[in-house]
C-alpha cells in the first residue's frame, strides 16, 4: 500500500480466477470510490505468487515488484518481476532475478527504480540491490 500526493491509495494483492492466483493492482481515488482490480501477472501456481511491493514513481504512477512462478528458471521455479502503469497501460512484466524469497521495490525523486531482493541460497541468504531497468538492470 501507497498512498499518493493526492491522498490516492494504491495497492498490490492477490486474486483468485479460474481457480488460480495473480497479483493485481488495485486504488482507492481519494474520498470517492474503489477502482476495479487489474491482473498485473501471469498465472501462478498458488503458494509461489507473494513477496510483493509498490510504491509510485514523481508522477503519481505505481511501479511493482512481485514473487511469480516461472517453468524456464532453474530447479526452484519462482522469479522477481516487475511491473509499472505508464498512466495507459501496464508494461509487460520483466523477469529481474531467479529463485527469489522476498522483494522491496523504491522508485527514488529522479524515476529510478530501485528493487532489494532477498535470494534463497543452500547455506545463507543473500541481500541484492538491483538498479535500473532491463536490460540494464545492475547490482549496486
Amino acid at each position: 500500500l501507497v498512498v499518493d500526493n493526492s491522498n490516492n491509495l494504491h495497492c498490490i494483492g492477490w486474486g483468485i480466477s479460474n481457480d488460480a492466483p495473480y497479483a493485481i493492482y488495485f486504488s482507492y481515488i481519494y474520498d470517492d470510490y474503489w477502482t476495479d482490480w487489474m491482473i498485473i501477472s501471469s498465472q501462478t501456481d498458488l503458494g509461489s505468487v507473494g513477496g510483493g511491493d509498490i510504491d509510485i514513481n514523481c508522477n503519481n504512477l505505481p511501479a511493482i515488484t512481485y514473487r511469480q512462478k516461472t517453468y524456464n528458471t532453474g530447479p526452484n521455479n519462482d522469479s522477481t518481476m516487475y511491473t509499472f502503469f505508464d498512466g495507459s497501460t501496464w508494461s509487460e512484466p520483466e523477469l529481474v532475478v531467479n529463485d527469489p524469497y522476498e522483494q522491496q521495490i523504491a522508485v527514488d525523486p529522479y524515476n529510478r527504480v530501485h528493487i532489494i531482493d532477498i535470494e534463497k541460497l543452500p547455506d545463507t541468504t543473500l541481500f541484492l540491490e538491483l538498479s535500473g531497468k532491463l536490460p540494464f538492470w545492475s547490482a549496486i
